[in-house]
């Protein structure tokens, strides 16, 4: 996964079209055209096809001659197109783009294009910068000076997709299938149709990791509150054997089962919220020093993380510790039914 500039990506897809004038490394030799140079517009990107505007509309000719005898400016303005479903009729399906030629003679401008060839029979350019766009080229009477000023490309009005960014995760499908009504039919300029995917769609394994990931976390909860309910029975089953005597003593003096398991249930909460205390202490302070100091690392080309992220909500934690503390004291009802199998006058001589 790479993020960079939008202008780049843009760019290096391709996207758009991308034009410039150039001038050919020969003269031309055809009859009537001798010793005249070549103008010609390049154009890259968009269907590939293209059109040219020099000034007196589109036209097919990518190319012009230029005698060299007067100062010249052009102007082309490119344009790709696809043709209508009948084959009659063009569009263009890119945005166009422009770029500029201006041209100067100086010195004896009716002089010979006898211009300075390479032994090659290539144009000698004498370049006035480093940018390649200002150069001139030479005669023993006169000297013509180019400079090119290349279109800045149409690639930056395209994108390949949009992305929307919702607040409540629950809107995300009734979202994507609102979305999909409004693109289905409506075609790109090259004829396709939009598609709708949501991040579940694209992200689907990380999805499925996460959902793993959120099962293992609630059978670990589960064990670890049923755990707690072994434990806090077991815990109050030798409290109640303990305090038989006691039990049976309150019996004889009037109290009701209930009443006795009252107390017990009031004991074993104490000490669940003893243990809750001390556990959460542990665990609010683990978490604190994973947060701040990245105690536990992971590997960043594995997980795109370089340590276990922590996230402390209070509301989160004040349920959790509510929701043991009640089920734990609710499962502790069950137990305590053993106080009301306890015989006041046998539990008195209990041993």
């Amino acid at each position: 996964i790479t993020i960079g500039d939008l202008r780049i990506v843009q760019e290096l897809n391709d996207w758009g079209i991308t034009s410039s004038i150039e001038i050919d490394d020969t003269l031309l030799m055809t009859p009537g055209y001798e010793n005249e140079f070549i103008v010609r517009a390049v154009a890259t990107g968009g269907q590939g096809r293209f059109r040219y505007d020099w000034g007196e509309g589109f036209e097919q000719y990518s190319a012009k001659a230029y005698n060299a005898f007067s100062d010249k400016s052009y102007r082309i303005i490119f344009s790709d197109y696809v043709s209508g479903i009948d084959g009659q009729g063009e569009k263009a399906s890119m945005s166009a783009d422009t770029s500029y030629l201006k041209i100067t003679v100086k010195g004896n401008v009716e002089s010979s294009n006898e211009f300075e060839m390479t032994p090659d029979g290539e144009l000698i350019r004498y370049y006035s910068d480093n940018s390649g766009l200002r150069y001139s080229i030479k005669t023993k009477e006169k000297e013509v000076f180019f400079e090119h000023t290349n279109g800045s490309g149409s690639f930056q009005n395209y994108v390949g997709g949009f992305e929307i960014a919702l607040k409540n995760w629950e809107d995300l499908g009734q979202v994507g299938k609102d979305v999909k009504k409004k693109v289905a039919f409506i075609p790109t300029p090259s004829g396709e149709l939009l598609k709708v995917t949501s991040i579940l769609d694209n992200e689907s394994d990380i999805f499925i990791w996460l959902d793993f990931l959120d099962l293992n976390v609630l059978i670990i909860l589960v064990l670890m509150i049923l755990i707690g309910i072994i434990n806090m029975g077991s815990a109050l089953l030798v409290l109640i054997l303990i305090r038989t005597n006691f039990i049976g003593v309150l019996k004889s003096m009037g109290a009701t089962n209930w009443t006795i398991r009252k107390i017990f249930l009031a004991q074993a909460s104490f000490l669940i919220l003893r243990g809750m205390l001390i556990g959460n202490l542990i665990g609010v302070g683990f978490c604190l020093l994973q947060s701040y100091f990245n105690i536990i690392p992971l590997n960043p080309e594995v997980y795109y993380l370089n340590a276990v992220p922590i996230e402390l909500n209070f509301w989160s934690w004040f349920i959790l510790n509510l929701g043991t503390l009640l089920v734990c004291v609710a499962a502790l009802i069950i137990p305590s039914i053993v106080i009301t199998r306890i015989s006041p006058a046998k539990a008195i001589r209990f041993n």
